[in-house]
């Protein structure tokens, strides 16, 4: 049974803000097996649910006293395809999947189709000039440099709608909030924790 030491504390959390604890080591995770990893095709469907606020399951992280950073328990696979295409830097890449430029194995990127009613899709080599790279919402520059390259094939009044719906795309990405409980108590005990929780039926409601 649990010494009754674990207490855990539940906050929200932008994908922003776990990114950047991902890549300056403040949020610490072993790599996911290639098998498993998320792919690109999977990761645009999961931005479209990003996108409207379908919300993602809770992250538990759990904290060690003796080291700085957060250890995460829950969430994994989705936190490994978020650094993945959406990684600000080649170091957080790095750190995931042992990869010094940052690429996915598969050598696709995500975008979000500009003018196109929300809709994401996985594409290798050259993209259409309407294509938002997920990527590019991650960091000013990068987001301004494409806004740059739409604006040499675009005429005037599509660039200041495309680059509106391109802004607005981004902050919803980049502020979307989810639920973060950590804890802190040793490995052993929060072990068991998990497998009490596993015990309940949480979110089985019967038909009526």
């Amino acid at each position: 049974m649990t010494n009754g030491t674990a207490h855990g504390v539940s906050t929200l959390a932008t994908l922003d803000q776990l990114i950047n604890q991902v890549e300056t080591g403040r949020l610490l995770f072993s790599p996911v097996e290639e098998s498993s990893a998320i792919s690109a095709t999977e990761m645009a469907v999961a931005c479209r649910l990003l996108e409207v606020g379908y919300p993602l399951p809770p992250i538990i992280l759990r904290m060690q006293p003796t080291q700085d950073g957060a250890h995460l328990i829950t969430g994994r696979r989705i936190l490994d395809g978020l650094v993945r295409y959406f990684a600000r830097t080649a170091a957080a890449s790095a750190q995931m999947v042992g990869r010094p430029t940052g690429q996915p194995n598969d050598e696709e990127d995500v975008y979000r189709v500009l003018g196109d009613k929300g809709r994401y899709v996985s594409l290798s080599g050259q993209a259409p000039p309407e294509y938002l790279p997920v990527r590019a919402m991650w960091r000013t520059g990068d987001f301004l440099a494409y806004i740059r390259g739409l604006k040499m094939t675009v005429d005037e009044q599509t660039l200041v709608r495309l680059r509106s719906e391109a802004e607005s795309v981004a902050q919803r990405l980049r502020t979307f909030r989810v639920t973060v409980t950590t804890f802190w108590c040793d490995a052993d005990e929060l072990t068991e924790l998990a497998a009490l929780a596993e015990q309940i039926p949480w979110g089985c409601d019967k038909k009526r």
